[in-house]
C-alpha cells in the first residue's frame, strides 16, 4: 500500500463529493478503495469498527500536513476530498474519539472547500464525545471559522493552541466561542515554542486592547482549572479584564501569563481578582516587566497556598 496517490483532481473530487451517498457506498466499498495511505487505512478501519471490536478504539484523531515526518496512530493526512469525505462519514458516528487536533500547514491543499466545510460542519460537528481540541503549528484562519458546530459541543473540557498563526479576527472569533463552553477546564494558548521564540512564520497582531476585549468571554467558564495565555501582548487593560473574571473561576488552580507585557501595576490588578481563587497553587509570569516591587505585591496580596 503506497502513501500519497499519484494524481489529484480537486474539481472532480468536489463534484463527486456532492453526489456521494456514503450510506449506499459503504456496503460495497473496501477501505483499500477509500485510501492508498497505510496509516489512513488504519484510522478508517478503526472508525468503521469502533462499535464492534475493542481493539478498534481510536481515542485521538489529528489532521496533519504531508510535511509531518513522524506520524503516530490517529494522524490522518487528507490526500484528497474523497479521503476526507470518508473520514468524515465515519467520524460523525464514532463513539471513541475524545480528542481532535490539527497539526501543520496547508493540510487541505488537495481538498475542495466544499469537502472541508462538510467535514467540519456536518461530520465533526456531530461527534458528541469530543473532550479535547488541539491546534499546533497551523494557520487558524484555515479552520477557526469552520468550527461552529464543533464549538457548541457541550462536552469539551480542554482547548490548546500552540505555535499557531492567530490574527485579530481569528482571536475574537475564538474567544467568542468560549462563551458556549461552560465546562471548559483547561485553556492553553501560546504562540511561541518552548524556548519562547516564534517559529514557522508565526506572528501576531494582537495587542492589549484587543485581548482586553476578548478576555471577558471567559467569564462563563466557571469550571476553569488551568488558564495559560502566553505571547498575547497582555498588559494593563487585559489584566484588568482578567481581574474582573477571576472571582467567577473559583476552581482555578494554575495561571500562566508568560512572555506578555505585564508590569507592576498589572500585577496589582491581577492580585485583586486572584484573592478570590482559593484553590490557586501555581502562578507563572516569566518574561514580563515585573520588578521586585511587583513580586512583593504578589507575595503580600495572595494567599500562602
Amino acid at each position: 500500500m503506497s502513501g500519497q496517490p499519484n494524481y489529484y483532481d480537486v474539481l472532480n473530487d468536489e463534484e463527486s463529493l456532492k453526489a456521494t451517498d456514503y450510506d449506499a457506498l459503504v456496503e460495497t466499498t473496501s477501505i483499500e478503495d477509500m485510501t492508498e495511505d497505510e496509516m489512513n487505512y488504519g484510522i478508517l478501519w478503526s472508525l468503521m469498527f469502533d462499535h464492534t471490536f475493542d481493539d478498534a478504539d481510536l481515542p485521538r484523531l489529528r489532521l496533519c500536513s504531508d510535511g509531518r515526518l513522524t506520524r503516530r496512530r490517529g494522524d490522518f493526512i487528507p490526500w484528497s476530498s474523497k479521503e476526507l469525505g470518508w473520514l468524515g462519514y465515519f467520524v460523525k458516528e464514532s463513539v471513541s474519539i475524545k480528542e481532535f487536533g490539527v497539526v501543520g500547514r496547508d493540510i487541505f491543499e488537495n481538498c475542495s472547500e466544499e469537502s472541508v466545510n462538510i467535514f467540519f460542519h456536518e461530520n465533526l460537528g456531530k461527534c458528541n464525545h469530543l473532550k479535547t481540541i488541539r491546534f499546533r503549528e497551523t494557520d487558524l484562519s484555515d479552520v477557526i471559522f469552520k468550527l461552529g458546530p464543533v464549538t457548541k459541543n457541550s462536552s469539551i473540557t480542554h482547548w490548546t493552541v500552540s505555535i499557531c498563526t492567530l490574527g485579530v479576527l481569528e482571536a475574537k472569533h475564538l474567544f467568542n466561542t468560549f462563551r458556549e463552553m461552560k465546562i471548559l477546564e483547561e485553556l492553553y494558548i501560546s504562540l511561541s515554542g518552548s524556548n519562547g521564540k516564534c517559529v514557522n512564520g508565526v506572528n501576531s497582531d494582537l495587542d492589549d486592547d484587543i485581548m482586553a476585549g476578548c478576555i471577558p468571554s471567559l467569564a462563563t467558564c466557571a469550571g476553569m482549572q488551568t488558564l495559560e495565555l502566553n505571547d498575547l501582548n497582555i498588559s494593563t487593560n487585559s489584566c484588568a479584564a482578567l481581574s474582573a473574571i477571576f472571582p467567577r473561576m473559583a476552581a482555578l488552580k494554575k495561571l500562566t501569563l508568560c512572555r506578555n507585557a505585564i508590569d507592576d501595576n498589572c500585577v496589582k490588578d491581577l492580585v485583586r481578582g486572584l484573592v478570590e481563587c482559593k484553590h490557586l497553587h501555581s502562578l507563572e509570569l516569566n518574561d514580563n516587566n515585573i520588578s521586585d516591587n511587583g513580586l512583593d505585591s504578589l507575595v503580600q496580596g495572595l494567599p500562602a497556598n
